[in-house]
């Protein structure tokens, strides 16, 4: 379902443009691309993958090329691809490890001011809800005209976006955009969407996690494990208890440790910064202090 909005037809773009897949892993995307367009370079900030993709379908396909680049270096960019290298840039979930990896600021402002040629087109596939990604690629500070599809994949469950990026009429040309203005806009964006469209602590949520950890309790009471303050869970269980999938993958479980500690300190609990236990109250008022 998603190979119909990349084709030229659909995007505008004769077949000889340029395309870069950002971020494409061992994706077999830029094979798709290639027969699409006459020129595709799959891009990837790990040496293995393109070494391993050239060495499996260089042959095959000539039109296909890979290249090591962190897209999210201005450096590394720049000295893997030259300014205006590609009319489109197709990007699929490099945002969304970006945004994970607070590196999206630098990502959309590279793509924008050197990746992308002054009338490219920019496509992003993500699994982030359209609330929160619209509002980030519809940065003022970028320029760009955003039109976002609702897709569905084969075998998943979680709906995608595809959201096409143009550089709007009164943005062609002029001064590239200022990261710092782009990293404010998305910091803003990120911290109402959590705030307001998915905060970590509602009534439900709360009235779930009281129910886990009454549950994760008793069943830590019938084994012979190591004493800990009454109430309290392993910091590991705690981490299951309190995030969904998605959130663990954000956060993972040391740098939840962490962030944690950091939270006991300022609450001023003895235990904190090392502490390897959390009690349900202190699980409670940490959700409650990132919403």
């Amino acid at each position: 379902k998603l190979a119909p909005l990349l084709t030229p037809e659909a995007l505008g773009l004769p077949r000889t443009a340029r395309v870069a897949d950002v971020g494409c892993g061992n994706s077999t995307l830029p094979l798709h691309l290639g027969s699409l367009y006459e020129s595709v370079l799959g891009l990837d900030r790990e040496q293995h993958t393109a070494e391993t993709m050239r060495t499996q379908h260089g042959a095959e396909h000539r039109r296909v090329a890979w290249a090591t680049c962190d897209v999210c270096d201005a450096d590394s960019l720049a000295s893997a691809c030259p300014q205006g290298l590609a009319d489109l840039v197709v990007d699929k979930g490099m945002l969304d490890c970006a945004i994970v990896e607070h590196d999206a600021a630098r990502l959309l402002c590279n793509v924008r001011s050197w990746l992308l040629s002054p009338r490219g087109v920019y496509v992003v596939v993500s699994f982030r809800k359209p609330e929160l990604l619209v509002p980030v690629l519809s940065c003022p500070e970028l320029g760009w005209e955003v039109r976002h599809t609702a897709l569905r994949l084969p075998g998943v469950e979680q709906q995608a976006s595809v959201c096409v990026m143009r550089r709007a009429e009164a943005a062609a040309g002029g001064r590239p955009p200022d990261e710092a203005v782009v990293g404010r806009h998305i910091g803003a964006v990120v911290d109402r969407w959590y705030r307001e469209e998915s905060p970590l602590l509602t009534a439900e949520r709360e009235q779930q996690l009281r129910a886990g950890w009454e549950a994760a309790l008793a069943r830590l009471s019938l084994l012979a494990s190591a004493a800990m303050p009454e109430g309290h869970l392993p910091l590991r269980e705690a981490w299951e208890l309190m995030l969904t999938c998605e959130e663990r993958g954000e956060l993972p479980a040391d740098e939840f440790a962490a962030d944690v500690g950091e939270f006991l300190g300022r609450a001023g609990a003895a235990a904190a910064p090392g502490a390897a236990t959390l009690g349900l109250a202190q699980a409670l008022a940490y959700l409650q202090e990132q919403a």
